[in-house]
């Protein structure tokens, strides 16, 4: 057999991991992927691209098997087809992992008649109602009934997504709570930094800079803010705009943008923090929050379910309704505690983290569910 796709007898499964596009900070890749391949060694994963290289915001993806689909039907047919075929060969087990709801019309299209979607299981990782293109909520609902297992990465997804749906997949559901990757992010040794109170507050924000995760709320609680600062950490469609709007409001030395940055970089710009932020209006189970948390700062959120939820377990968070004077009370709030009082919180936070959102944990529960798929298709043959 030629391309083997570095899968040998050594492993005992193998999963493709199947994206649209990718980056170094696409969690089907970084989160699932990355963590599985450093983590699981006995595992082979595999990152199935149904788009093209060129397309994507890195050009070499090291840390694990990437094939590219290149946006060809019958190329990804044909290695699918190849992976099956090994896989039988050497009775390695299969699971394909569904990570973005975009490629399902090109996995239907390329695996009509190869008979995996019972090896099948797709992750939805948003809420279904946030999303506003009707194509996105098509591709989402195909997606959950085309693969045989459906996972949510919160309850607040879970509750949200359609009824109709969650009644078709009955049986063959369940939610694994979102995590992350604790051991790559230091947390803030807050005795070093004393219990005398700020004299300016450092908000943090992890985000794409996109519509629906709000920086233009938060632009114009800084406006009527003193003495508090805030990093706008992540890059996307709306930067111009932003960038735009922090010199009409005059808040260049209130509000820092810094592009696109590395996960070390991102990790860095934490641990400066005081208190972290995010008015989004649509979330799953945001990473960005869990590092936060794992970091130790305290956090101020929207009041959307994910947000809640996450709230429900530590007293170091506090989700609002997106109300200016509501923030603005809150952060002015959080500028007058010492240094200890807001150590206590992010104490809360990262022990919460630490118990309910790990990767670690997460995986666990996923190789429980791609033992599972391995047992049920085992029995129907």
């Amino acid at each position: 057999m030629g391309q083997t796709y570095g899968i040998d007898e050594s492993h005992s499964r193998v999963v493709v991991h199947f994206l649209k596009t990718v980056n170094e900070t696409t969690g089907g890749y970084r989160e699932f992927a990355v963590w599985r391949t450093k983590y699981m060694e006995h595992e082979k994963n595999i990152v199935f691209v149904c788009g093209i290289k060129a397309d994507c915001g890195k050009k070499f993806f090291p840390e694990v098997e990437v094939i590219w689909g290149n946006k060809d039907i019958k190329r990804t047919r044909q290695k699918v087809k190849e992976i099956c075929a090994i896989c039988r060969e050497r009775r390695i087990p299969l699971v394909f992992h569904i990570q973005q709801s975009g490629v399902i019309m090109d996995i239907i299209k390329a695996c009509a008649g190869l008979n995996i979607r019972q090896h099948m299981v797709y992750t939805m990782k948003s809420t279904f109602s946030g999303y506003v293109n009707k194509r996105i909520k098509r591709d989402c609902s195909l997606a959950s009934l085309y693969a045989k297992h459906l996972t949510f990465l919160s309850r607040a997804s879970y509750e949200d997504y359609p009824k109709a749906v969650k009644l078709l997949k009955r049986g063959n559901i369940s939610i694994i709570e979102h995590g992350a990757g604790r051991d790559e992010i230091v947390k803030i040794n807050w005795a070093e930094r004393g219990n005398a109170v700020k004299s300016a507050l450092e908000l943090v924000y992890t985000a794409r800079l996109v519509q629906v995760k709000n920086h233009m709320f938060l632009l114009d609680v800084m406006s009527a803010l003193e003495n508090v600062h805030v990093t706008f950490i992540g890059g996307g469609e709306q930067d111009p705009v932003i960038r735009k709007e922090i010199r009409r409001k005059n808040l260049e030395n209130k509000v820092t943008v810094t592009g696109l940055v590395s996960r070390e970089e991102v990790y860095k710009i934490l641990g400066q923090g005081d208190v972290y932020v995010s008015p989004s209006k649509v979330e799953g189970l945001p990473v960005s929050v869990l590092e936060a948390m794992h970091a130790g700062l305290p956090i101020v959120l929207s009041d959307i379910g994910p947000h809640r939820e996450l709230a429900g377990k530590t007293d170091g968070i506090v989700a609002l309704p997106l109300q200016k004077q509501l923030w603005i009370d809150q952060l002015n709030g959080l500028k007058q505690l010492k240094m200890g009082e807001l150590a206590e919180l992010g104490e809360k936070n990262a022990e919460a983290a630490g118990r309910y959102f790990t990767l670690d944990r997460m995986h666990r529960r996923y190789s429980r569910l791609y033992s599972l798929l391995e047992m049920k298709n085992e029995e129907r043959h």
